[in-house]
């Protein structure tokens, strides 16, 4: 799940502003506030971006792992196409509508089913 206070600390580690980290992310504040005191969860391209950001991959951000800088290679290029390959699902089964902030509970059952393809690819790969 989103690390909000992994947000804060890098945020605060680059001298960074909540107002200054929306502004690159074309959001408010109030907005990074939220992610950061976890009341609201970022999308998948929010999380993107904030790795790309703060140099640190998205496992971080998900408490997946510890290490803040973990080589980006292809396979996870491409498990964050499929994330949104998901998403783009969900869409055109109208569970979600496409540029309409999803619900918690849509955004727990795609983070879901997400975690699952990932448990899935690392058994098939002997993880």
């Amino acid at each position: 799940m989103f690390r909000g206070d992994r947000l804060r600390a890098l945020r605060k580690n680059k001298d960074m502003t909540q107002a200054e980290l929306g502004k690159l992310l074309n959001m408010s504040h109030s907005a990074i506030n939220r992610y950061e005191n976890d009341i609201n969860l970022p999308d998948i391209n929010t999380i993107s971006r904030l790795s790309e950001i703060f140099n640190v991959s998205t496992d971080y951000l998900l408490d997946k792992s510890d290490l803040r800088n973990i080589q980006k290679d292809s396979k996870d290029e491409e498990i964050l196409q499929l994330a949104m390959d998901i998403i783009e699902i969900y869409i055109k089964k109208g569970k979600i509508k496409k540029g309409e902030k999803i619900t918690s509970e849509q955004r727990e059952k795609i983070l879901r089913e997400i975690e699952a393809f990932i448990d899935m690819t690392n058994k098939l790969e002997g993880n």
